[in-house]
């Protein structure tokens, strides 16, 4: 799209790219709660989202919340939900604490243990009117391989960002081979982008908004795939697609306002000319 100038932005979307995508599925120890140092955390938090242990082990969570939503004191509730099998919670009710890198945050942790493989449960913390949920189940010992999904490939997921001059696109937007393409022929967005309307106010909203669509629906994409989000047994296609659109929004939530940011201070070439570098 401009050569060296999209440098910043393709390393921003790849630094967004190695924290979601290397975040492991596994461990049971404490210190494994998959908390990245500068992860934004504006609500009751548990983490992991998942996680699993072998019988008759006990995996840890962590749930975090801003001390600033505290009211009512320091104590998080903390219980199974539509769960299957024999599982046991370490306690019922967490204390929290300061965050010792985070002095912002509250931390508290519990463990979680099942007999049989396969046992599973839902986990809710609660307090004042914060909540959030987590998945746990007993599963055998992981095989001999990196815990976690495969590393992005040499050079980051996201390699480039293009538009393309397809006439009558099907999508707004594709990813393929580590490119983001935005279509710049799709209905609406061609009036926003063709020639010098790029440069616009409104062009480059729209170009932030393909950016982000693109980065957000691969991202979601692969995290399910690789089982890094949680999703319900037996789950019916609306859950799946709920659970895909809930995993959108939230890496939304992620880079949307950087993406944002980086357009507006760009001067664009036209994707007809740009199409060609």
């Amino acid at each position: 799209m401009l050569g060296g100038q999209k440098t910043s932005l393709l390393r921003m979307l790849n630094q967004l790219a190695k924290s979601e995508l290397e975040a492991s599925r596994e461990g049971t120890g404490p210190g494994s709660d998959g908390l990245l140092t500068d992860e934004p955390i504006a609500n009751l938090t548990i983490k992991p989202e998942a996680g699993h242990a072998e019988s008759n082990v006990i995996r840890w969570f962590s749930v975090y919340i801003p001390e600033s939503l505290t009211r009512l004191g320091n104590m998080v509730k903390v219980e199974t939900i539509e769960t299957q099998g024999d599982i046991e919670l370490n306690k019922n009710t967490v204390e929290l604490h300061r965050h010792r890198q985070r002095p912002e945050l509250l931390i508290g942790q519990f463990g979680i243990h099942g007999k049989q493989l396969g046992e599973n449960t839902w986990i809710k913390c609660s307090m004042d009117d914060q909540e959030d949920v987590a998945y746990f189940e007993v599963a055998p010992p992981s095989p001999k391989r990196p815990v976690g999904p495969p590393r992005p490939p040499k050079g980051g997921f996201f390699k480039n960002i293009k538009p393309n001059n397809e006439s009558d696109p099907f999508f707004r937007t594709s990813f393929q081979d580590g490119t983001i393409y935005y279509f710049s022929q799709f209905p609406a967005v061609k009036d926003l982008v063709e020639g010098d309307r790029i440069n616009t106010t409104e062009g480059k909203v729209m170009v932030a908004e393909l950016i982000a669509e693109a980065v957000c629906s691969a991202l979601a994409r692969h995290r399910i795939e690789e089982g890094l989000v949680p999703s319900r047994p037996d789950e019916d296609p609306l859950a799946a697609l709920g659970r895909y659109e809930a995993e959108v929004n939230r890496l939304r939530k992620k880079c949307l306002a950087e993406i944002h940011h980086w357009t507006m201070r760009q001067n664009f070439l036209p994707p007809a000319v740009n199409a060609a570098i």
